[in-house]
C-alpha cells in the first residue's frame, strides 16, 4: 500500500500521525517509537525525494486513501 510505504519513511523517525488509521497501524509496529521532537529535517535527501515521488504518483493516479 503506497500510503503506508510513504509514511513508513516518516514513522522510522517517530513522526506522529493525525490520521487514525496510520496512527493505529504504526502504533502496532514493534519498531515504532513516537518522537515528539520529530522534524522533516531528520530525513535524508533520498528519503524526502522518495516520499515526494510516492505522493506525486498517488496524486497522479488517485491512489490516496
Amino acid at each position: 500500500h503506497l500510503t503506508l510505504a510513504r509514511n513508513t519513511i516518516y514513522a522510522r523517525y517517530g513522526r506522529t500521525f493525525k490520521d487514525s488509521e496510520l496512527n493505529a497501524y504504526f502504533s502496532k509496529q514493534p519498531w515504532y517509537e513516537p518522537n515528539p521532537e520529530y522534524r522533516d529535517s531528520m530525513l535524508s535527501d533520498l528519503e524526502r525525494k522518495n516520499a515526494k515521488f510516492i505522493m506525486a504518483f498517488q496524486e497522479k493516479y488517485g491512489l490516496q486513501w
